[in-house]
């Protein structure tokens, strides 16, 4: 016996990174109903975003937000450190600093962040929290003239990392300052 069960035809349907990626195809995905695909994460290797080497060790983490005709439109919403590179990244006698804080942006997206620094030498206790309290208010100020976009924008382009290294340096040398997360919290 032989139910008559009829199968909706599935589409193709090509995934766009924003408008500030020049609209660059991140995927394609077929489905049946478009609805599905909306709050899909996608992630992409910086590197095949921006066709710079040197971001290899980066993720970007994009969320399909609307469909539009056969498009799924996305919308940036991290940006995450490969484990490995943190792994490359580790020495014999450097100080690893990590914090993880919530933030607001400008336009009042609610961002989780992980700094990472490394110091070029094992460090006293009272310098690190220096560090810490000085990396929290550096970047608690940016966040506060800057919207979720262009925030993430200094920090794919290494803008964010090079102006608080530089006021780090006044307290102590570091080795490396980046991100290891920021997201939408």
């Amino acid at each position: 016996m032989a139910t008559n069960v009829q199968k909706k035809k599935k589409k193709w349907y090509k995934i766009y990174a924003p408008e500030y990626f020049k609209g660059y195809v991140i995927g394609e995905s077929i489905v049946g109903d478009p609805n599905s695909l909306i709050g899909k994460n996608i992630s992409l290797n910086l590197m095949e975003l921006t066709n710079d080497p040197k971001k290899q060790n980066f993720r970007i983490i994009f969320k399909v937000s609307r469909i539009d005709g056969e498009k799924a439109l996305t919308e940036l919403t991290g940006y995450e450190m490969l484990l490995t590179h943190v792994k490359r990244m580790m020495r014999k006698g450097i100080e690893k600093i990590e914090d993880s804080f919530k933030l607001k942006s400008k336009d009042n997206v609610n961002m989780q962040i992980k700094p990472m620094l490394l110091t070029k030498n094992k460090t006293k206790h009272s310098v690190l929290t220096a560090i810490r309290k000085l990396t929290v208010d550096f970047i608690s100020n940016e966040l506060k003239n800057q919207t979720f976009e262009e925030f993430m924008s200094s920090v794919m382009s290494n803008k964010t990392q090079k102006q608080l290294r530089e006021n780090i340096a006044k307290i102590y040398p570091l080795v490396a300052c980046e991100f290891r997360i920021v997201k939408k919290a």
